[in-house]
């Protein structure tokens, strides 16, 4: 913020001086309008609407991304509540059982240990 503040403060003084600097009245046409006042007056006038025109333009970007900013800050909170929801219920013991037993081996018979047995001997 300090440094638009300088920003500002150093447009001002340049448009001081430039004002000082350059009394004398122009006068400016533009369709069926006519303009007349100081040159500084004038120019900052228009660097003003060129700054409106800009801000109105950006307003629909920025629009956007404010509702996009919004659905993903709900989306957010509504995954966070998933995750609190799911941390806070106790664990099903039984699917865990069943998961280990799936992934254990199979016993081995005496025919499978016979072989295994005459593998280890060959080498």
């Amino acid at each position: 913020m300090h440094f638009f503040g300088v920003l500002v403060l150093a447009i001002a003084i340049a448009f001081v001086v430039i004002t000082v600097q350059n009394p004398e009245h122009v006068e400016m046409t533009m369709a069926s309008w006519h303009f007349s006042g100081p040159l500084a007056v004038i120019l900052a006038s228009f660097f003003g609407v060129g700054i409106l025109a800009g801000i109105f333009l950006m307003i629909p970007t920025w629009w956007k991304r404010v509702k996009q900013s919004r659905v993903r800050n709900k989306r957010i909170h509504e995954l966070e509540a998933e995750i609190a929801s799911a941390s806070s219920q106790p664990v099903q013991e039984e699917s865990v059982d069943a998961e280990n037993e799936s992934q254990k081996e199979p016993e081995k018979t005496e025919e499978d240990k016979k072989v295994e047995e005459e593998k280890k001997s060959e080498f």
